[in-house]
């Protein structure tokens, strides 16, 4: 900064970067190694590079800009610093919005008085409300798991005695219909299970990674170093403290929706794209038939959702 950017330069440290497969150690601090005695040029002149393998066995490697000991140059220190800001507190299986009475236990759940009367700190009581739904959603899921085992085994049951009559030629159209709507409540109970299945394959899969697609997860690892929060910048102080980031975070986006609102843009004279008259009475038509019978048919129960 305050400086001229030579582009050719720069390309060939680029260039010797790659050919070395050399990637940079992130920086925390300042965004600046070295600056002029009049403070009008700024740059980052130290830098650590390793190769990728060496972040491997180091994977919580970082490197934090230290306050000047001399007046024009800061010091960088290198340090394996892993920064745990706790468990996800509560986790969701995606089946659980299609079950029915999943709305009903969250809404009696969450409107039970569970803390006490002592507590008066919001953020406790949210805490302890979380707490008490996560259970009593464990002990719903656990009951339903059994009656959804119990009923597909009746339904089964049911399915194999009509397949039996109708074998005899003892069946009728009724008992028919009757056989297609058991096959579709069985269907509908393994399709829940199979969410639950696809959900935590892609959660296993992005544990254990793929040994087929190395290079892949090379560069999503590459981003996440990236990316990794190690700290922040408050009042000209580096802190990396969990607790300290999280509030530091807390209090910029707090002030910033307390702002005014005069500084948001406006949309006054912007032209958007509209649907003419045609177009909203087409997509205001009701279904046809064919259109359900196409989507149903094209919804097979061995297509996969996922790798």
């Amino acid at each position: 900064m305050g400086s001229k950017f030579y582009t050719s330069s720069a390309r060939l440290f680029n260039d010797f970067i790659n050919s070395l497969n050399l990637v940079d150690v992130p920086l925390g601090g300042p965004r600046f190694i070295w600056s002029d005695k009049w403070g009008s040029k700024f740059s980052k002149l130290d830098r650590f590079s390793v190769i990728e393998g060496f972040l491997e066995f180091f994977p919580h490697l970082s490197a934090m800009v230290l306050d000047k000991n001399i007046p024009d140059h800061r010091p960088i220190l290198l340090l394996e610093h892993r920064v745990d800001y706790g468990l996800t507190p509560f986790r969701i299986f995606h089946s659980w919005f299609d079950m029915e009475g999943f709305d009903d236990i969250v809404r009696e759940t969450w409107a039970t008085s569970v803390v006490e009367l002592e507590l008066t700190n919001p953020w406790i009581i949210f805490k302890k409300k979380l707490q008490f739904l996560k259970s009593k959603l464990r002990e719903w899921n656990s009951k339903h798991l059994d009656m959804a085992a119990s009923k597909r085994k009746n339904l089964q049951d049911l399915v194999e005695s009509i397949d039996i009559r109708l074998m005899e030629d003892e069946g009728s159209a009724t008992l028919r219909e009757q056989r297609v709507s058991l096959l579709k409540e069985i269907s509908d109970l393994d399709h829940l299970a199979q969410v639950d299945l696809a959900q935590k394959a892609k959660i296993q899969w992005g544990i254990e990674g793929d040994e087929n697609s190395k290079i892949f997860h090379g560069m999503l690892n590459r981003k996440r170093r990236q990316t990794a929060i190690r700290g922040l910048m408050i009042d000209g102080m580096w802190v990396d403290n969990p607790g300290t980031v999280k509030k530091g975070f807390h209090d910029y986006f707090q002030s910033l929706f307390q702002k005014s609102s005069s500084w948001r843009p406006l949309t006054d004279g912007a032209l958007f794209s509209s649907l003419s008259q045609m177009q909203v009475d087409y997509l205001q038509s009701p279904f046809s038939s064919d259109e359900i019978k196409r989507v149903v048919w094209d919804c097979g129960s061995t297509k996969a959702p996922g790798p």
